[in-house]
Order: C-alpha cells, then structure tokens, then sequence
C-alpha cells in the first residue's frame, strides 16, 4: 500500500473504533434522562433496576402497598406520588421495603438490587446524579 492509502486506512479503523466504544458505553436507552413534569404539591419517584448480567426474573414493585409494575433488569418507572413518606417494597426471589420521604415538587431515586443466583433483593437510595446517569442507560417498564 502507498502512504495516503494506508493513512485512510488507519483513519478508517480508529474512527470504527471509537464509533463501537461509544455505541458499548451507552447502554439501552438512547435518550438522556429527562424528568416527569410534577406540580409544585406532587413529587416524582423513579425506581429503576441497573442493566446487569443475571440479574434474574422481573421484581414486583409495590408503592404504599400499591402494584406499580414490574421491572427486568435495564428497566425503570417514573411516577408522580403524593409527597410525604412513601413505602417501596419488591418482592422477586426475595423481597425487600424502605421508607422513603419525598418532598412537594421534588424527586427520590430508589434502585433495586437483585441477584440471579440467590435470594435476594434490596433497595438502595442512589444520589440524584447516579440515578440519573443509569436511568439514562435503561428503559422505560411498560
């Protein structure tokens, strides 16, 4: 190969990689987080599960001893609740509640942890910022 054409080449694979790293570190969701609109006397509650290898079967999630869904690894929920304590229980190969307090017009972050090899599943209150950087990463539950 002559020089220009080797350095097309070259420019050619780094610019595949650096394509394929990007594309590996985003993860499912494509979209940056973006906040549910809530009044000034409502709150927000995202509960998300990170996406990670055997994570096992879905979690039930349950508000206030409501059902609000079911979340597979890689997935979240964005809810609008009432503010004030908040009950948050999952229940999947094991089960697992927290009391959380949201305030009026604010959010709370609420991950759910659970093992595809044991039983076991925990709840766990992520800072705002990297709740935010893995919801990003996931998808909405349905």
């Amino acid at each position: 190969m002559d020089r220009p054409t080797l350095s097309a080449v070259l420019a050619l694979l780094c610019g595949l990689s650096a394509a394929a790293l990007t594309a590996c570190s985003s993860g499912g969701g494509s979209e940056p987080f973006r906040p549910v609109e809530v009044a000034p006397d409502q709150a927000a509650l995202y509960i998300y599960r990170a996406d990670r290898s055997f994570d096992g079967p879905p979690v039930r999630v349950r508000v206030d001893q409501e059902d609000v869904g079911q979340l597979r690894a890689g997935e979240h929920l964005a809810l609008v609740v009432e503010p004030g304590e908040r009950l948050i229980s999952a229940e999947g190969r094991g089960s697992a509640a927290r009391a959380v307090r949201v305030l009026d017009g604010k959010a709370a972050f609420i991950e759910i942890v659970a093992s595809g090899f044991e039983d076991f599943v925990a709840i766990d209150l992520p800072t705002p910022e990297q709740a935010q950087r893995v919801i990003a990463r996931t998808d909405r539950a349905e």
